[in-house]
């Protein structure tokens, strides 16, 4: 029997063991056992897409499918917006999170994160008839700066950041985004590459991005679950795999530095080059 000195140590641990739960949910084994591996992701260019005959295309979509090969499990994948997608995971209706999710200090306060698999960087798409004559930082920092951006994402916080005085519009996804830029009910977009440059190249004429260098680099990881660690523990051990045998860039230049994925796309999805 345990001398008396010792109870409060015990009954603190087994607090403890009670308050903690069951081991944490979505785990490797969780995923082995299960035979399943369940991805979240949102429709963003060229990160996820739905081809012509509604098969999800994009750099997520293949590495995805990838990593699901390599596990020797099948992939499931959920598309639903941005904004959903955190919640599912916490709520464990997914694995796991490719979306192009960055990795920032207050998503991390949330969810765990793999080291990053891929960098991008944020920049602005800005419409050409309001802001032609705009070229600075301070210009967009004003009370009558409309930016738009979709919502809870890097790009929301950026904005936020750096054009404190503007008023920014938070929307649910590029597509809205691009639409607010293009029919003048916001000066500008706050966006991560490459949406500005290839709305750049499809509309010259209408906008242009007045930064050739991004505003902030950002990294992208995947989102898991807090307790995670085995499932995170493969993911980074994935990542270093994938990245040294070349695979992991060569998909990244595809998708991220050709337009050839566009002849999947539907007609009136793909990026075509107006006339000057």
């Amino acid at each position: 029997m345990p001398s008396r000195a010792l109870l409060p140590v015990i009954w603190f641990w087994l607090l403890a063991i009670c308050l903690a739960g069951p081991a944490a949910a979505n785990d490797l084994d969780d995923v082995l056992e299960r035979g399943t591996l369940r991805v979240g992701t949102a429709l963003f260019s060229p990160w996820a897409m739905r081809a012509e005959d509604g098969a999800l295309i994009g750099f997520e979509a293949e590495v995805a499918a990838k990593l699901a090969q390599d596990m020797g499990v099948e992939l499931e994948t959920a598309v639903m917006a941005f904004d959903q997608l955190i919640p599912a995971l916490e709520e464990g209706a997914i694995d796991m999170i490719a979306a192009g999710l960055s990795i920032t200090p207050r998503r991390a306060l949330v969810i765990s994160f793999s080291q990053p698999y891929a960098t991008s960087g944020i920049n602005m798409l800005v419409n050409r008839e309001l802001g032609e004559t705009l070229g600075n930082l301070s210009d967009f920092n004003d009370p009558s700066a409309r930016i738009a951006v979709v919502r809870d994402t890097a790009a929301s916080d950026v904005a936020r950041s750096l054009f404190p005085e503007a008023e920014i519009f938070l929307l649910a996804n590029e597509e809205e985004v691009a639409t607010a830029v293009l029919t003048k009910r916001v000066l500008a977009a706050v966006a991560t590459t490459p949406f500005p440059e290839l709305r750049r190249l499809a509309q010259p004429n209408r906008v242009f991005v007045p930064f050739e260098q991004p505003l902030v680099t950002t990294g992208e990881g995947f989102g898991l679950s807090r307790g995670a660690y085995d499932l995170k523990a493969y993911l980074d051990s994935w990542i270093v795999f994938r990245s040294l045998d070349g695979w992991l860039g060569d998909r990244r230049d595809y998708w991220f530095g050709t337009l050839a994925w566009q002849s999947q796309l539907p007609p009136e999805e793909r990026i075509t080059r107006e006339s000057q």
